[in-house]
């Protein structure tokens, strides 16, 4: 607006200062238009005072008292002449100021109507409306008054500013008052086209005419102008006054416009992260959990239905940076708990989805000895256990992605595909289960009398494999520690298989409701195998280790490592002593 104003204003000013050079012009053509009759009239006069060169011979020498009485008559008239030809003069003098005071009277009023335009434009109406924009062809009075400043609400945190600011615009005013004012700056006051044009020298070329333009310009600025008539003057002084603190009456309801968007302070003015954490700590349920994601989805909707442009006064205030800052803001909160939202029940559908895959998969197991019912019957009791509370954690699973889905928030395909199978998962899981405890129930006879023969062929062996071991164990006593070692890794296999075995036949036993047989000896010889392998664990590593030094070559031998080494082996076969003691 500035910019293309002061290209405006000095326009008017150079068309003004010509059309006041054409004025002066014209006004100096009358005067002399003036001039021309009164010089003819003058020597009209002159010439009859005057007699012609015979006639005047004829009175000379009729007598000399007729003489001297002309002579006498025609100095009294040239007394007057004179007198009429100064009051000529001053007239024409008079006749210039009037007109230049005319000129001045016009470049005040022009100024004076230029600033109350600019008041009218201002002071308008304070009210404050919303107007949406239309699209009528023949739009209405109130829409052809343009407002004259044009502004913007940006979010700059922690308030709401207008941009630009009041005391911006006010300076930018204050620079259109001194703009209309520069105006009679470049009007020349009269009398002094002389001064310029002997500024000016001639030349040829283009250098040579803006050579000519510079000096123009610079002696116009030397010039004597109507600037300080026409801003001095009352009228145009009380105006400029007035237009200089034009925007103080705006102050208030821009400020009562701002403070209206202050009720969404808490969109840019909360930690986030560390607001959503501390609803998320009191363990909401979904749907306290919903209300409050549709409560920032809610101020989301309100920001888009903002209005566009609100009116203060002379100024037009956009909303729109506004409201897609606060729009953001409101779909960043939505988006924070819709993820931690998302986290928790993802974590409880991929949870649940391994748990039915599991057991699915455990329960696909045929049953065609003990081990296969024993895990059966675990992977059964297990289902059970955990069958309610699958049952009350799909609802909210399915809920949850319900509420995501609502919002429209984007969820991973397989996340999908999880959600909408996981309870036709469940259902097989149960129908599963109810196949395999049938078909248990029909199996339970052959499987009690094959458990009875084994159990009877399984304390043979236990009592076997107890002989063997008291003869030729690891324990044996004077037999040299390597074949203990040996002998250790035999039995402790031969004892993982009878372990195996224990725990399959002691569960057939409580399945079917039989006594549940003891083996004393089993868990004997455990405590001693798992001591034992301690102890010919940590020989071994001692064995190797120095079987290692002999082959490390005497420059390379690192006595501070072996001697950490060799504490570290003494101190752990302390440790082992003392727990066997113990």
């Amino acid at each position: 607006m500035l910019s293309s104003n002061e290209i405006y204003t000095k326009e008017c000013a150079e068309l003004l200062n010509h059309k006041s050079m054409n004025i002066e012009d014209a006004v100096h053509d009358l005067i002399s238009v003036f001039e021309n009759n009164y010089e003819i009239k003058y020597s009209k006069k002159a010439s009859k005072k005057q007699a012609p060169p015979g006639k005047g011979k004829r009175i000379m020498f009729e007598g000399i008292e007729d003489e001297d009485g002309d002579t006498a008559a025609l100095h009294g008239d040239d007394r007057k002449g004179k007198d009429k030809e100064d009051e000529f003069k001053e007239k024409c003098k008079e006749m210039v100021a009037y007109f230049s005071h005319q000129l001045l009277d016009s470049l005040q009023k022009a100024t004076r109507l230029s600033l109350d335009s600019l008041k009218k434009r201002i002071y308008v109406s304070n009210k404050t409306t919303f107007r949406r924009p239309t699209f009528s062809t023949h739009p209405s009075k109130s829409e052809e008054n343009v407002s004259f400043l044009k502004a913007e609400v940006h979010l700059a945190i922690p308030n709401a500013v207008m941009v630009p600011s009041l005391d911006d615009m006010q300076q930018a005013i204050n620079r259109m008052i001194q703009l209309i004012l520069d105006v009679s700056r470049g009007v020349a006051q009269w009398g002094q086209k002389h001064l310029l044009k002997s500024s000016l020298k001639t030349g040829v070329g283009k250098s040579a005419k803006k050579e000519e333009k510079r000096a123009e310009d610079g002696m116009k600025r030397k010039l004597r102008n109507f600037y300080s008539g026409v801003a001095e003057s009352e009228d145009v002084s009380k105006l400029v006054v007035l237009l200089s603190s034009s925007m103080n009456s705006i102050r208030e309801i821009a400020s009562e416009a701002l403070q209206d968007f202050q009720k969404y302070k808490v969109l840019w003015t909360e930690d986030r992260d560390a607001k959503i954490q501390q609803f998320l700590a009191s363990c909401p349920s979904l749907t306290e959990i919903r209300e409050e994601i549709l409560h920032y989805a809610m101020l989301e909707q309100e920001m888009e239905d903002l209005k566009p442009t609100l009116l203060l006064g002379p100024i037009e205030l956009h909303t729109r940076p506004l409201k897609t800052a606060l729009s953001v803001e409101a779909k960043a909160w939505k988006l924070l708990l819709c993820r931690y939202l998302n986290e928790e029940y993802k974590k409880k559908m991929t949870d649940m989805t391994s748990f039915i895959t599991t057991y699915l998969k455990k329960l696909s197991r045929p049953l065609n000895d003990l081990d296969d019912v024993r895990l059966a019957m675990e992977a059964l009791s297990i289902i059970r256990d955990n069958k309610i509370e699958m049952d009350m954690t799909l609802g909210p699973i399915e809920e949850a992605y319900a509420i995501l889905n609502t919002f429209e928030i984007e969820v991973t395909k397989e996340e999908a595909e999880g959600v909408d199978t996981l309870r036709y998962s469940f259902n097989k899981l149960q129908a599963k289960a109810i196949r395999i405890q049938d078909e248990l129930t029909r199996v339970q006879p052959k499987f009690k009398s094959n458990l009875l023969e084994s159990v009877a062929v399984f304390q043979e062996d236990v009592s076997n494999f107890e002989t063997s071991y008291e003869t030729e164990g690891p324990m044996v006593p004077n037999i040299p520690p390597q074949e203990a070692s040996n002998r250790l890794q035999i039995f402790q296999s031969n004892f993982d298989e009878l372990w195996r075995k224990f725990i399959t036949y002691s569960s057939g036993e409580q399945l079917f409701g039989l006594p549940v047989t003891d083996y004393e000896v089993l868990h004997k010889v455990r405590k001693e195998l798992a001591f034992l392998q301690k102890l010919y664990g940590l020989y071994d590593t001692v064995i190797n280790s120095i079987n290692g030094y002999y082959e490390i070559l005497w420059t390379d031998v690192d006595i501070e490592k072996i001697n950490a080494e060799l504490l570290d082996f003494q101190n752990r076969c302390d440790h082992s002593m003392n727990c066997n003691l113990s």
